[in-house]
């Protein structure tokens, strides 16, 4: 054995031996010619499908909402015994007392400020009990209240979608998509908060179409994951997307038509905002899009006002993911699975069978927030997709990934990319 020092390989070093200086030199090139040369090359590699995903029928029925893994946690599953003490208040406390970065009182205020408004607007189940509570599943705030009387809105599904796209990107949507309503993915059931009755979830049958909507996190914040930093910034978009349906829907009853405000709860989000187009499934369970990776929170709305769909896309996500990887080995819970493989189905009470993707094991996610007293993003934040999205890199990311593979994954970690930041650091930024 040689007494040498091992030499330490630099990223400079791990370009040349792979020969992605080539690559990365000749996207620079082409990133440094302008914004729009460089959303041009991104928009090349996005394209239009009319097949996201494979569903077998004979196993995809409606899921009930009572089986997310939240309404299970404060409905008493023994899966989740004391795990909500654990998240809330026990872990948190020791979390505080030993001083820990990321999980001081400091942070822990800023998490509860950045809940209270999803809170308050929150609708439906356990977790989220402002219609459970108020009107149940009668759905009677859906109807049309157009201002003054006055005739109903009447344009071509061009003209409505453009208005409500519109409208939605000033209430604060960073991404809006449109879909004919597809009633799979509508949940069959809930269970009220204030009397934890199971009743079931049903909406008129003229409600044909769905707006998508996703609100983009901080950047910075998520890459402080696990911490309640992190967190926090996770709770803030659970409370915009929360008023943003509030909002549309708001929008659409003054145009003269009925409108249900969704936020995470009623249907499931990540399937329908596949089909209005936002963007594709992911190893993590998470949507994926061009834009903002997997760094998102969707919220839609259901209506009866006729509007022109988006078709779904593909940039070769799926592909990826199948050799990526570095989600799955970045859970602390092991709760994502490296098979190369999808499935039909997944190990958990809260996966609902009948599409073929990578099933993510919620139970053991969900564990690991309470021994951690803390929400946990570490797979959104080791995403090779999750990068600032005018940074050359990540528009170098959206073509090349797919291409690449386990090379852009090691060019991905060469840079950096997925390393833990400092809470510390987060709260000494100065934000313009």
């Amino acid at each position: 054995m040689s007494d040498k020092p091992e030499k330490k390989v630099t990223r400079r070093d791990f370009l040349k031996g792979t020969g992605a200086v080539a690559i990365g030199s000749a996207v620079a090139a082409t990133m440094g010619k302008g914004r729009a040369e460089a959303a041009g090359l991104t928009d090349l590699a996005v394209r239009r499908t009319d097949k996201p995903y494979d569903v077998d029928d004979s196993k995809l029925g409606r899921f009930h909402e009572m089986n997310t893994c939240f309404n299970r946690l404060y409905g008493g599953d023994p899966v989740f015994a004391g795990y909500g003490e654990k998240w809330n208040v026990t872990n948190p406390l020791q979390h505080m007392q030993n001083n820990d970065e990321g999980y001081s009182v400091v942070d822990y205020a800023l998490g509860r400020a950045a809940e209270s408004v999803g809170n308050k607007l929150s609708f439906a189940g356990i977790t989220y009990n402002y219609r459970a509570e108020s009107k149940g599943y009668s759905f009677e705030d859906i109807y049309p209240e157009t201002p003054l009387g006055v005739p109903k809105f009447e344009g071509t599904p061009e003209e409505a979608a453009q208005l409500v796209k519109r409208a939605a990107k000033m209430f604060g949507a960073s991404l809006v998509g449109v879909a004919k309503f597809d009633r799979k993915w509508l949940y069959s059931g809930t269970i009220y908060a204030d009397t934890y009755e199971v009743k079931p979830i049903e909406l008129p049958n003229d409600m044909q179409w769905q707006i998508s909507m996703a609100v983009e996190m901080e950047y910075e914040a998520i890459k402080t994951s696990p911490t309640k930093t992190c967190s926090a910034n996770v709770a803030w978009a659970y409370s915009l997307q929360n008023s943003l349906a509030v909002y549309v829907a708001e929008f659409i009853k003054g145009l003269g038509y009925k409108a249900a405000a969704c936020g995470n709860d009623t249907a499931l989000s990540v399937p329908m905002a596949i089909d209005a187009g936002l963007g594709e499934f992911s190893r993590m369970g998470m949507l994926v899009t061009p834009e903002y990776g997997p760094r998102v929170r969707l919220c839609k709305v259901i209506t009866d006002l006729p509007l022109a769909p988006d078709k779904p896309i593909s940039f070769g996500v799926r592909e990826f993911c199948k050799v990526c990887k570095k989600c799955a080995t970045a859970c602390p819970s092991g709760a994502i699975t490296d098979a190369d493989e999808m499935t039909w189905e997944g190990p958990s009470k809260s996966n609902n069978p009948g599409v073929k993707k990578w099933y993510v094991d919620v139970d053991k996610c969900l564990q690991f927030w309470g021994d951690n007293g803390s929400d946990c993003t570490n797979c959104i934040a080791s995403c090779p997709y999750n990068k600032l999205y005018d940074h050359w890199h990540h528009k170098a990311a959206i073509p090349l990934a797919p291409v690449l593979g386990r090379a852009f994954v090691e060019l991905d970690d060469a840079f950096g990319y997925g390393e833990q930041a400092s809470s510390h650091q987060w709260w000494q930024q100065k934000k313009k």
